[in-house]
């Protein structure tokens, strides 16, 4: 959040700086009669009334600014501006749901504030709505140095972490299995997980996992599709470097799975499995953590993983007729804003070559990579929504229907 000037601050910017509407913002209708505005690039909004949106307008306009300005405060200085502030960090709740940050129900917005024209324009820059500095505001959109830095608001994960670790003062490791699966763990939250993301995946381990099977599931979390595997009588090994995980998943642990915590992707991690021992080597949401960006390390005291040694570790482990499966995250329209009707959805995307927010790699870097590493690409397939799912969310299964969130991989060794 930046600072909101006074209104004597505010006052003097009026007359003397240039405050312009970014066109990073987009203005939707409402079902309630009101206007959205949405910043694209930072998700703040607000929904106001039509005299909000005509101050904007000659914000805008070209002319002479000091006479447009002067325009704004004769015709506007004794009007108060209905605003509702319906951003929310909807992510908190759970990644597997609508990332757009917009409280969209009118029956769920918070009280109005009836404020007058100063109080409305600072507002309106607090929400990055108007700017007065647009090259303050353009630093503003890259990654952040600490928690504590507010010059940046941070790709996904230092958003993430901030909002938890400071604001909510959770844990984050306890949150992403709580946001994920139901309190006994036993299930996934009815949320895009479910629908898309083990909706595939149960269909896809019936077919092609079986009792005669040795699986390695890297990155296992707290074991739940080792878990499944493990039903149909194959061995399964269960891999993560969180303890507080593999502590979770061998509580639930069958005969024929076992887990064991465990560094991934660093140098001698993963030499205690003897070589060519496996039929499949998984990750699950895993990969995205081998792209993140060169200047970024989530953790100081960790040392960040190296994706040749991974793979090398993948190939050495692997029978010469294995596979190695991956499944991640769409790094085009995860994180993107879900706009427009129900049932014909669109989004924006702002990022796919120099990515600041989003942190899955795209397709083209994950292909390379895989290439580099040796592998053949046997099978490449976008992960649909179950459409059972329309009953529980009908915006989230038209955009997942239209945007796939997921990808799925399935390689062997060159």
């Amino acid at each position: 959040m930046v600072d909101t000037p006074n209104k004597l601050d505010l006052e003097y910017s009026l007359n003397f700086q240039s405050i312009t509407v970014p066109k990073d913002v987009i203005i939707q209708v409402h079902s309630s009669g009101n206007w959205v505005i949405y910043n694209v690039f930072t998700q703040d909004s607000l929904a106001i009334t039509t005299n909000g949106l005509r101050v904007l307008s000659l914000i805008e306009e070209e002319n002479d600014k000091g006479k447009t300005i002067n325009q704004i405060k004769q015709n506007f200085v004794d009007e108060k501006f209905l605003v509702w502030d319906i951003s929310i960090f909807s992510q908190v709740f759970s990644s597997g749901i609508d990332p757009s940050r917009i409280i969209r129900e009118y029956k769920d917005w918070p009280t109005s504030q009836n404020l007058d024209l100063f109080s409305f324009v600072a507002l309106l820059l607090e929400k990055h709505l108007v700017v007065s500095d647009q090259k303050k505001y353009k630093e503003l959109l890259g990654l952040k140095t600490s928690f504590l830095d507010k010059a940046h608001l941070g790709n996904y994960h230092q958003q993430m972490g901030k909002k938890l670790v400071l604001d909510m003062r959770v844990d984050p490791s306890d949150w992403w299995i709580k946001q994920k699966f139901t309190e006994d763990y036993k299930d996934l939250r009815n949320n895009l997980y479910k629908a898309v993301q083990e909706n595939f995946l149960k269909k896809w381990i019936k077919e092609k996992i079986n009792a005669s099977h040795t699986v390695i599931d890297l990155g296992c979390g707290i074991g739940y599709y080792s878990q499944m595997m493990g039903e149909l009588g194959a061995k399964v090994i269960g891999i993560d470097p969180n303890e507080k995980y593999i502590h979770i998943a061998n509580k639930n642990a069958s005969n024929s799975v076992s887990f064991k915590r465990s560094g991934i992707g660093n140098k001698g991690d993963l030499d205690w499995i003897p070589s060519s021992s496996a039929d499949f080597i998984i990750m699950i949401d895993a990969l995205l953590f081998y792209f993140v960006p060169p200047n970024y390390v989530p953790s100081k005291s960790l040392p960040k993983p190296d994706i040749n040694i991974l793979f090398n570790d993948i190939k050495r482990i692997l029978k010469p007729t294995g596979k190695f499966i991956s499944i991640e995250p769409n790094g085009i329209f995860l994180f993107r804003p879900w706009l427009g009707e129900v049932d014909r959805p669109f989004t924006v995307v702002t990022e796919y070559t120099n990515p600041w927010y989003n942190v899955v790699a795209n397709y083209t870097k994950i292909i390379q990579a895989f290439i580099k590493g040796g592998f053949i690409i046997k099978n490449m397939e976008d992960i649909l929504v179950d459409e059972k799912y329309y009953n529980v969310d009908p915006r989230g299964t038209n955009f997942a229907k239209e945007f796939p969130l997921w990808c799925f991989f399935e390689l062997g060794v060159n």
